[in-house]
This record gives C-alpha cells, structure tokens and sequence, in this order.
C-alpha cells in the first residue's frame, strides 16, 4: 500500500531543494559578477594613480584578494 502522504512529502522536499539550488547557483554567478567589477575597478585606480595613495590603497585591496584564492 502506497503512504501517499509521504510520497507527496518527499516529491515537495524535492522540488524546494532543486528550487534552492537554482537560487544560490544565481547569487554565486551574481556574486562572481560583482567580484570581476571590482577587481576591474581597482586595477584601474592602481593604474591611473601609480605612486599616489589611492593608488597604493588599491595595490594592497588587489594583493589581499590574491591571497584567498
């Protein structure tokens, strides 16, 4: 005999979890998108203030971000 209330309990788990997963997969390519921006970003203002302090501010953000990959 079939418990179709289990049966209908897991097929709903099941559908949340993959909902889940498309909802993060979405915000790690988000978040990706706005890691390359800013990486873009300080890499410009290292270039276009090379010696100044802002320059150098951004030349230690692009080194500690290197050192987590």
């Amino acid at each position: 005999m079939i418990d179709w209330g289990q049966l209908i309990g897991k097929l709903v788990g099941m559908l949340m979890s993959w909902a889940q997963a498309g909802n993060l997969r979405n915000r790690c390519y988000k978040m990706s998108e706005e890691a390359e921006i800013m990486m873009t970003a300080l890499e410009d203002i290292a270039r276009m203030d090379r010696g100044g302090k802002m320059g150098e501010y951004a030349n230690r953000a692009i080194r500690l971000v290197k050192e987590l990959e």
